[in-house]
């Protein structure tokens, strides 16, 4: 058995980011891509479905619309502190009024 080591092909030399000045291998220079190409077929299929997504955006990720249950603690302690303070009021007007009233 012979055996015959075959010789590679040797690789190609791709510039796509060199802008060349020699004339010689100017053949070798790979066009630029067409980004703007590549993305409107990409796009064009999934219009639809871009359409009725970008309706859906308009809602938040996080619901935030119930704020009395993101503040419910906080309320629930004021509420009392607001109570107390009303019965303490009353309290203070009502003996107020009998002291006036026993004067007269």
């Amino acid at each position: 058995m012979t055996d015959r080591i075959e010789p590679q092909a040797e690789p190609v030399l791709k510039l796509r980011n060199y802008r060349l000045h020699d004339d010689v291998i100017q053949h070798e220079q790979v066009k630029s891509a067409d980004v703007a190409e590549l993305v409107d077929r990409g796009v064009e299929g999934k219009r639809d479905e871009i359409r009725d997504n970008n309706e859906v955006v308009v809602v938040p990720k996080k619901a935030n619309w119930d704020l009395r249950r993101d503040i419910a603690d906080k309320l629930a302690f004021t509420e009392r502190r607001t109570q107390a303070a009303m019965i303490k009021l009353m309290n203070e007007g009502s003996g107020h009024d009998a002291s006036v009233s026993v004067a007269d």
